[in-house]
């Protein structure tokens, strides 16, 4: 005899599932009221479960097809988005390196929006510590008030031109006159203006491959190299005089009066070394020997009514001024 085992009703009727021992049917039953009848229909388990399994197979093969599809497109967008990070990963361990590269529109041709802006990002970066670095470099070897090369610079150029390469080499040092009485009597901005006004000077008077470094509060030095001849400490002489009086004729100029001492010959073997000692006490005999005459033109220049000194100091022009330079 077949026992019942479970039953549920719902709007299509009775189903109930029987068993025998080791065989199960399912019986689905609808009562046909107005005819007085009730239709039964008895199916095996297997039989009745065919459509839910077909549905269930086919939900499972398109979840599985949908998902490898996934896979797949995303393996190929990772190796995509792998290949722009590569770059970028490549241009950030340049820039840790010194080596400052920008994006090009090539680099990132095709990729997603956001690997754009993140290497633009990077980019911007770049530009920006490379242009801090040049700024940090540009001034750990030159004078921020001249903008000349420093001692620094001057010391490292000095060891360059020690191996003799560049023979003959010829030194020059320079030195500005009056600089402590410009200072005492008018103030550090115009002691400032001067040793700017003798940085401007050199600048001009010397040749592009010159090397020309403050070295000093009112000191500067210049190393000619492959100066053959002498040729361009000849030149120097002469074109030096005519830029200082160029720079005096101008309104608003400072009394700015130089004293100098130059040497040359080959640079190697300590030679360098004992042209800038020779250059400088040359420097300073020519200063000694000048002293009257450059204190006399910077009193006069104090003392005249009419002098720019007036910028600096109201009360530092038309005043009698005997102090010592």
């Amino acid at each position: 005899p077949m026992a019942e085992v479970e039953a549920f009703k719902n709007n299509s009727g009775r189903t109930a599932l029987y068993s025998n021992g080791d065989r199960y049917w399912i019986a689905r039953g609808k009562s046909l009221g107005e005819h007085g009848l009730t239709l039964v229909v008895r199916m095996g388990l297997w039989e009745f479960l065919v459509p839910y399994l077909k549905g269930i197979s086919y939900f499972a093969a398109v979840s599985i097809f949908l998902l490898a599809t996934s896979l797949v497109l995303s393996r190929g967008l990772y190796r995509r988005v792998d290949s722009y990070f590569n770059r970028l990963l490549a241009k950030v361990e340049k820039t840790g390196e010194g080596i400052f590269v920008g994006d090009s529109d090539d680099d990132l041709e095709g990729a997603p929006e956001e690997v754009k802006k993140l290497g633009d990002a990077l980019n911007e970066m770049s530009l920006s510590l490379k242009k801090m670095t040049d700024e940090i470099e540009y001034h750990s070897f030159h004078d921020i008030l001249t903008g000349l090369y420093n001692r620094r610079y001057f010391e490292d150029a000095s060891g360059r031109l020690s191996t003799g390469r560049f023979d003959p080499v010829t030194v020059v040092i320079c030195d500005v006159d009056g600089l402590k009485l410009i200072n005492d009597a008018l103030g550090h901005k115009a002691g400032d203006d001067l040793i700017i006004a003798a940085g401007e000077v050199l600048r001009r008077t010397f040749r592009q491959s010159d090397i020309i470094a403050r070295i000093g509060g009112d000191e500067f030095a210049v190393l000619m190299p492959e100066d053959f001849g002498g040729r361009g400490l000849d030149r120097f002489t002469e074109k030096l005089a005519r830029q200082i009086e160029e720079y005096r004729s101008s309104p608003g100029a400072l009394p700015l009066n130089l004293s100098w001492g130059a040497a040359g010959g080959p640079a190697a073997d300590g030679g360098l070394t004992a042209m800038i000692q020779r250059a400088d006490e040359k420097m300073y005999a020519l200063k000694e020997a000048r002293r009257e005459a450059y204190r006399k033109d910077i009193r006069e220049f104090l003392n005249s009514p009419e002098s720019p000194a007036a910028v600096y100091s109201p009360e530092g022009a038309g005043v009698e001024y005997d102090g010592d330079c």
